[in-house]
């Protein structure tokens, strides 16, 4: 008969772990621990998370290999990723190192790290006996931040020892790079097939930004993508394809490719063709950052 406000509930999930919790937030939610399981694994399908299977809202077994939550590091770095860019107000719960449930009952915290690791301030950590001692953290450090998980660690020394030295490697070793800022474009212009000698500026829609070691740097393209459209006639910010950044055949980011100008169509039909020439590209030591 106990009534709690869903903010000190979702605190104890978050902050300590609370099973029980969860299961009282699912059944508020969405009526029933079921239903919620139905809705995480929807969700999970739109974030991406292909390789992710849920059965319960807990994590904890449910003694039939066959039927068990299932899901991989990549994975929870998508899911992790959505939490701090989407839903920032999570880590506000995630940093808390205990919580006051009600008078007389304080929830510790289970993640260790947050007293130990400087910028460190979530996510979640998790065990039972055969997923073995797992967490996904994430820490920031002037104005960088970085998602680390470590899956099926031994035990929790082990597991934040994997922790900090990846984090340690991150800040020390990687960049966050902006190879093409918010409405930036390309040196050159685009070739616009069906105008008369019509060319198109195409500029990002938000920043194209990527993390890189930078004896990389040289070796990044950035290109608008394969696929892109641009017969006329073409309006003024018309989303024509993607901007990209490719590290050798690894695509490191993308982002919507803009038209900078409307481009008209050419009623008039030429029986011959020009030339064609190659589509602008962009290096990390060229124009456009």
């Amino acid at each position: 008969g106990e009534k709690a406000t869903l903010q000190k509930l979702l605190e104890a999930v978050a902050v300590g772990s609370a099973n029980d919790a969860a299961v009282a937030v699912a059944a508020a939610l969405y009526g029933s621990a079921d239903a919620a399981v139905v809705a995480m694994n929807a969700r999970a399908a739109e974030l991406g998370m292909s390789a992710t299977r849920y059965v319960n809202v807990t994590g904890l077994p449910e003694g039939r290999r066959a039927d068990e939550n299932l899901s991989t590091a990549r994975d929870q770095a998508l899911l992790a990723r959505e939490v701090v860019l989407g839903h920032p107000g999570v880590l506000e719960q995630t940093r808390l190192t205990w919580t006051r449930f009600r008078p007389g009952l304080v929830v510790p915290c289970t993640n260790v790290l947050l007293k130990d690791y400087e910028g460190l301030d979530g996510l979640k950590t998790g065990y039972h006996d055969r997923a073995r001692s797992n967490i996904v953290a994430t820490a920031q450090r002037s104005g960088r931040r970085l998602i680390v998980v470590v899956l099926g660690s031994p035990g929790p020394r082990q597991r934040n020892a994997a922790v900090t030295r990846l984090l340690d490697r991150g800040f020390a070793e990687w960049e966050l790079i902006t190879g093409l800022g918010r409405g930036r474009g390309f040196d050159g212009e685009f070739r616009v097939p069906g105008s008369w000698k019509g060319t198109v500026p195409v500029l990002a829609a938000r920043g194209l930004r990527f993390a890189l070691k930078p004896a990389d740097r040289s070796r990044v393209r950035i290109v608008l993508g394969e696929g892109a459209r641009l017969n006329a006639p073409i309006d003024e910010g018309q989303v024509v394809g993607e901007i990209q950044a490719w590290l050798g055949d690894r695509l490191l980011a993308s982002v919507p490719a803009l038209a900078g100008r409307a481009v008209a169509r050419s009623w008039l039909r030429l029986p011959f063709g020009g030339a064609e020439t190659p589509w602008p590209e962009l290096s990390l030591d060229g124009g456009g950052q």
